[in-house]
């Protein structure tokens, strides 16, 4: 099992993830050196139910942004009417 982890990543790429300021993202890489801080894109603020211009946040970097925020859980994409591949694909 640590072998699969290792390779796949604790949120695989694709994966629709509610980080702790109530904003959703997709996962669009796996962190490098730590699995639970993947590279993020951000599409939607959930507490307002609010579609967002996506911007990236590397969850591993050392900036303040990155650091405040954290994955709570993954969510289920039919619920928000999210299809993650259209994320991304794209180029920002």
């Amino acid at each position: 099992m640590h072998y699969f982890v290792r390779c796949i990543g604790v949120y695989p790429v694709g994966t629709l993830v509610r980080l702790e300021s109530g904003l959703l993202a997709v996962v669009i890489e796996d962190g490098r050196h730590d699995k639970l801080r993947p590279t993020v894109r951000v599409i939607l603020n959930a507490k307002r139910n609010e579609l967002l211009t996506p911007y990236d946040i590397e969850l591993e970097a050392e900036s303040a942004t990155a650091q405040a925020e954290r994955i709570l859980g993954h969510e289920r994409p039919a619920q928000w009417r999210i299809n993650p591949a259209e994320y991304l694909a794209i180029k920002l």
